[in-house]
């Protein structure tokens, strides 16, 4: 396996993942037995948390930078929509998962560590929204640590309740 900063840049970088999709999408999976489809879909997933990430942290670079204006766009969303063929909801779900992943540093670094799913993260960050930044980054870390530790998502729901209702009645006493 490649060590992070192998490739010379990041175009090459993503010509090698092209290539290694490329190569997944011609293997005739029908062949092979079920460990190995098992395995393969537990690899994809990390690799979709991993690449939703990248595509985030690409994506907020990019609005940061305004780089949608030179091509005559308004937004980002736009651009999207105009010069990579997404539809204006996929464009609308890569956003939402730009500005998502700025307020969730924690659930980022564990969607590029592939160490949770996409589907979870995105219940994290629903769940952990309304507290406040430090709290919020608290919080993401509980939740990812039960999670890494096998905790199934419907329990983690009850603890992210748990940490809100706590959360609420430290709130009360402090006022």
């Amino acid at each position: 396996m490649e060590a992070a900063g192998a490739f010379a840049h990041e175009g090459e970088a993503a010509d090698w993942l092209d290539a290694a999709l490329g190569h997944l999408a011609a293997t005739d999976w029908a062949s092979l037995g079920t460990t190995a489809h098992g395995d393969m879909l537990r690899r994809l997933q990390g690799a979709q948390a991993k690449l939703t990430a990248v595509n985030a942290a690409v994506l907020a670079a990019f609005t940061a930078g305004q780089g949608y204006e030179p091509d005559g766009h308004r937004s980002a969303v736009q651009w999207l929509v105009h010069r990579t063929g997404m539809s204006k909801g996929a464009a609308l779900g890569a956003y939402g998962w730009h500005k998502r992943l700025a307020r969730h540093g924690v659930i980022a670094a564990a969607m590029t560590d592939g160490t949770v799913s996409e589907s979870w993260a995105r219940a994290i960050a629903q769940w952990t929204d309304p507290l406040p930044a430090a709290d919020r980054d608290e919080a993401d870390r509980i939740l990812l640590e039960a999670a890494a530790a096998g905790v199934p998502l419907e329990d983690l729901e009850v603890l992210a309740q748990s940490i809100w209702e706590t959360w609420k009645a430290q709130q009360s006493r402090s006022r």
